[in-house]
Parts: structure tokens; sequence; C-alpha cells
């Protein structure tokens, strides 16, 4: 069982958008009060702001032609205090 770990195409939209609303939903289920249940939790325009910076990028892992997992990872630095080491990270 070999899974793919690849960057996301704009094809993959419609799979990342299903498994980020699962937790959504177990959110929702979870603290009603603050999560709203939505067909789409990830807006197209903020899913494409992922592959136009260079300092964002969404990777999904793939099982036999499915996407079953969804990273989205972008690059930070840390603010410039006094008391912290600058440092540039994942978030």
């Amino acid at each position: 069982m070999e899974h793919i770990i690849r960057t996301a195409h704009l094809e993959d939209y419609e799979a990342v958008n299903a498994i980020i609303r699962v937790g959504q939903e177990e959110h929702a289920d979870a603290l009603p009060e603050r999560f709203a249940r939505l067909d789409h939790v990830v807006a197209m325009g903020w899913y494409r702001s992922f592959s136009d910076q260079q300092n964002k990028v969404i990777l999904v892992a793939e099982k036999e032609g499915l996407v079953v997992g969804v990273a989205m990872l972008e690059m930070k630095k840390s603010p410039t205090y006094e008391a912290l080491v600058p440092r540039t990270y994942a978030y």
C-alpha cells in the first residue's frame, strides 16, 4: 500500500474541501455556538492563494489515485522581539 505526497492541483479542490469539511463538521458538533456547517469550508480564492505565493503550499496524500489527506502550509518568520531568536517556521 503506497501513498504519494504531492503538491495539490486546482482539480484537487473538491477532494481537499471534502477532507477539511469532515473536521469542520466535528468542530460544529462539539461547539455549535462557534463553528458553522459549511458546504465549502475552503473558499476557492483562498485555495488558489496557496499556488500563487512562494511561501504557501497545499500538499495532498494520494492512495490509489484518491486524495486521502491534506496539509496546508505557510512559511512564516517569527516576530522581531529582542527575547526571540529570528527563525522561519511552517504554520
